[in-house]
This record gives structure tokens, C-alpha cells and sequence, in this order.
């Protein structure tokens, strides 16, 4: 026989001796479900469109490895939903690709003893860009501005203290930090 055949199976052994088979104890994960709904701007439900929970005080550099996300995907009726998510204050991102459109729902809060939240139906609209003068004050060489609860960042690249935010969902901006 081939050398590679035995080096394979050499490996499926070991692979196989260091796991262990899933064992059912009966527990299933607590937490609320987060529910929430997607529609074009004539009303529509928007099916196969990308949706996050993310926290609403989420710094998409510092928090992107060690914080849990959600995602899921809208079915026919626009409607998508997170299971077990903890207590916390959360946004809804959302976006299809196909039509290049985006939202962003802020305000999500999952509070003590609650099995389900409703987020408010969102409109896939097309984002824009946000323009900004960053003054002198903060480290243009190493610093970056992003909006909280959000994926959107760039990177200060020293001279010249204009930076611009893409792909912002429509709607209204609490803060860019």
C-alpha cells in the first residue's frame, strides 16, 4: 500500500483517540431569544440577509476577538432571531449583499426574566458615509474612530486629520468615538 494511506489513517486514529463523543445531560442553554424582522422601504419582508447582535458598546478592534456576536440569516418573511443572549444592551446590524442595502437597530435590551425580545421591524435602506475632521488633540499615527455597536472603523493615518466612515447604515448615529 501507498505511504500516504498509512500516514492518513496514522492521523484519523489520532484524531479519533483525542476526541470524545458528545454526551446529552438534558441541559439546554437560558437566555432570551432576540427576534426582529427586515423590509425594503416599500414594505417588503427581505429574505437571505445577514444579521448581527453585537453590544451596543462594542469597539470592533478591541472587542472582536474576546466578545461573543450573533448572527443569523432572514428567511422568507424577513425574520431572523438570536438564541440564549444574555442580559446587556445590544444593536441589530443588518445587511444584504445582493442589494446593497443596510440597517442598524439601537436600543435592544435584554433585561432579567425576559424569554423574548422584539426588536423594532428595520428598513434595509442604502448607507452612506460619514465625513469627519479629527482635531490635533488625539494620536492621528495610532488612534482610530468607530461607531459603538458597530463594525465601522478606520484607521488615523497621521497627516491630514479627515477620515471618512463607509457602509453606514441610514438612520441616526448616537456617538462616534
Amino acid at each position: 500500500m501507498n505511504c500516504r494511506y498509512y500516514l492518513v489513517m496514522a492521523l484519523l486514529s489520532g484524531l479519533m483517540l483525542c476526541t470524545r463523543p458528545l454526551e446529552t445531560t438534558g441541559v439546554t442553554e437560558t437566555g432570551t431569544v432576540v427576534t426582529g424582522n427586515l423590509v425594503t422601504a416599500s414594505g417588503t419582508p427581505v429574505s437571505a440577509s445577514l444579521v448581527k447582535l453585537v453590544p451596543a458598546d462594542f469597539d470592533p478592534l478591541k472587542d472582536a476577538q474576546r466578545v461573543r456576536t450573533y448572527a443569523d440569516t432572514t428567511d422568507s418573511a424577513g425574520s431572523y432571531a438570536f438564541h440564549a443572549v444574555p442580559l446587556g444592551a445590544y444593536t441589530v446590524l443588518s445587511v444584504n449583499i445582493r442589494e446593497r442595502t443596510r440597517a442598524m437597530t439601537g436600543g435592544v435590551n435584554v433585561d432579567a426574566g425576559e424569554d423574548t425580545v422584539a426588536a423594532p421591524v428595520d428598513t434595509l435602506r442604502i448607507p452612506g458615509a460619514i465625513k469627519m475632521t479629527v482635531s490635533d488633540i488625539f494620536d492621528t499615527t495610532n488612534g482610530y474612530v468607530y461607531i459603538p455597536g458597530t463594525f465601522n472603523f478606520v484607521r488615523l493615518r497621521g497627516a491630514g486629520h479627515i477620515v471618512v466612515l463607509d457602509s453606514v447604515p441610514a438612520g441616526t448615529i448616537a456617538s462616534v468615538a
